[in-house]
Order: C-alpha cells, then sequence, then structure tokens
C-alpha cells in the first residue's frame, strides 16, 4: 500500500514539473522592501502596460544579478525587478529572460511613488528593446503579445493619399503656327487622386497681339481655354521634386477683332472648338504648401480657326498650339 501511494506520489510530480517550468511571459515578480509602499503603485503600472504584476516584500538587500536569474526560473516569470531604498537613492535591479541581460539603474527618492512606478516600467521597457537585435544568445523565454506590445515602436502616422487640393497661378507665352507669341496667363486647381494620379481643372487666356495685315487690315485674337487635364505623378506625391505627365481636354474660344481700310469695315467673330494636349507639369516644393511648378502643353484646336482678310487666308490658328506657363501652386499633395 505504502508502495503504490509513493508510486502516485512520484507520478503527480512528474507531470506538474514541465507546468512549473513553463514561464508566463507576462509576469513580472517585483521584490520590494517591506513597508515601503511602493509595491501598489509598481503594480498598477504593469497593468497599465499589459503586464501581469506579481510583487513580493523581501529583507534581501545585496541582490546580485544571479541571484534574479535564479529567482525568475525558480518563479517561472518572465522579469524581475529589485526595488531598493538607500537613503535619498533607490536601486532599480532588473533581469529579463526575453533578451537575458540584466541591468541596474539608480535614481533619486522624491517620495512619490507613482515617478518610481514609470521609472521601474521604462527600466524594463529599454531592456526589452534589444529583444530583436542580433545576439549570440537565443532568448530563454517567447516574448508573448503583451512583452511584444509594450515595446512596439509607434509607427509613423500614415499619410492620407486619398485627397489633397492645390491652386496655380502662373503666367507664360502661347503660339500657334501662323501667328506671333503672346502673354498668357494660366490658372489651375489640382485634386489628388490617390498617391500617384491627379485630377486638374485647367483655364488659360491669352491676349494675341498678331502681325497678320495688309492691304485690307489688321487682326487681335484673343483667346481662352477651360477644360480638364489628368496627370500620372512619375514620383510621389511628397517628393521634393516632382513631373507628371498627362492630357488636357476642354473647348476653346477665340474671338478675332480688327480694323480695316477703307472701302472695308470692321469686324470681329468668335469661334468655338475642341482643345486636346499633352501635358507636362514640373514642380520644386519650397515649403511643405507651396510649390514653384511649370506646365507645358502641346496640342490642337478642332476646328482650327481660319483668319481671313477679305477672303484671302492668312493663317490657321490652331492648328498646333504651344502654351508654356511657370508660377507658384498653394496647397496640399
Amino acid at each position: 500500500m505504502i508502495a503504490r501511494r509513493l508510486g502516485l506520489v512520484a507520478a503527480l510530480v512528474s507531470l506538474a514539473a514541465p507546468a512549473r517550468s513553463h514561464a508566463n511571459g507576462s509576469t513580472v515578480l517585483v521584490l520590494v522592501d517591506p513597508d515601503s509602499g511602493v509595491g501598489a503603485a509598481i503594480a498598477r503600472e504593469l497593468r497599465a502596460a499589459g503586464l501581469e504584476p506579481r510583487v513580493r516584500d523581501t529583507v534581501t538587500t545585496n541582490t546580485d544579478h544571479v541571484e534574479l536569474e535564479s529567482i525568475a526560473r525558480a518563479e517561472s516569470v518572465g522579469a524581475v525587478v529589485r526595488v531598493h531604498r538607500e537613503g535619498g537613492r533607490v536601486s532599480l535591479w532588473l533581469t529579463d529572460r526575453f533578451t537575458r541581460k540584466s541591468s541596474v539603474r539608480t535614481v533619486q527618492w522624491t517620495g512619490n511613488h507613482a515617478l518610481l512606478a514609470v521609472q521601474v516600467v521604462e527600466l524594463l521597457r529599454a531592456s526589452l528593446l534589444e529583444i530583436d537585435l542580433p545576439s549570440t544568445l537565443p532568448p530563454e523565454v517567447a516574448p508573448p503579445p503583451a512583452v511584444r506590445r509594450l515595446v512596439a515602436r509607434p509607427s509613423p502616422p500614415a499619410r492620407s493619399e486619398s485627397f489633397g487640393v492645390g491652386f496655380f497661378l502662373g503666367g507664360g507665352v502661347s503660339l500657334s503656327v501662323g501667328v506671333d507669341p503672346a502673354l498668357m496667363i494660366r490658372a489651375d486647381m489640382a485634386l489628388s487622386l490617390g498617391r500617384w494620379a491627379q485630377l486638374a481643372i485647367v483655364g488659360q487666356h491669352a491676349a494675341m497681339v498678331s502681325s497678320l495685315g495688309g492691304p485690307e487690315g489688321a487682326s487681335r485674337l484673343h483667346w481662352t481655354t477651360l477644360g480638364a487635364s489628368w496627370a500620372v505623378r512619375l514620383r510621389s506625391a511628397d517628393a521634393r521634386f516632382a513631373l507628371d505627365p498627362g492630357l488636357v481636354v476642354g473647348a476653346v474660344n477665340v474671338e478675332a477683332s480688327g480694323s480695316t481700310m477703307t472701302p472695308f469695315v470692321g469686324r470681329s467673330a468668335q469661334h468655338w472648338g475642341f482643345y486636346g494636349a499633352l501635358a507636362v507639369t514640373g514642380a520644386a516644393q519650397l515649403t511643405p504648401g507651396i510649390r514653384v511648378r511649370f506646365a507645358v502643353d502641346v496640342g490642337l484646336v478642332a476646328p482650327a480657326a481660319e483668319i481671313r482678310f477679305a477672303d484671302r487666308l492668312v493663317a490657321v490658328w490652331g492648328e498646333m498650339l504651344v502654351s508654356a506657363a511657370l508660377g507658384v501652386e498653394a496647397g496640399r499633395w
């Protein structure tokens, strides 16, 4: 009977041993001086960090790292912290089984238990930050999710790429085959479509003073385009330098006015057409909200506007229309 009981006890011990050797990595054993009053504050701070504190009073003052490592294994915890006050200073001893390293820090005693608790958790976090560093010693205990969360580095806030707006105003020159170059102004309102595309409303206006003339008289042209552009960003929206090719489509209005010599009578006319162009814009960022930008469009007008003097064809405006503008863009991209 006695032999059977001894065998049963031995079997129970053998079954219990593996469970004892399995460490609870989320548990931190905190050893404090008796009646110090800091144990409760440290426990609250550890719970706030997602860990499980186990506070115990101890009168041992000659604590070393070897002893703390032995205690951590014997208690099956992930880390052990020893907090000992001597006069106006507090010694914080720490060993953890994730990095298999030990550290010690001495802080001033201010009488503030909450501050000391924060210093204990920060010492633990500083040690655990080395979990993923190359080491010759493998971790004795695999870090549980709670420990991973404690030392997780906050990722930078994701840049919102779903919406952005910019306003451009600039001036430049325009040129059509058979008509002299003229000054023009350009205004855009651009909307970001994700990280790599942009949609814009584009407006251009030019007062074209032509040298077209002859015995019949002389002519002055005014034209305005209004359309939409779609551009593909070759570089990210937040890049310092950007180059964006795309397409522009819209409508164009041309007003031709002139004066004639007698016996002819002065006349004016308007022409409407479809405008399409290949476009390239580039920008250099000066500040987070301001860029210097240029825009070049090469396109055509259909149908083109024919310039005639007394039924004599002088030029066809819009067969090839080139415009270039430089200005400032403000907004968020």
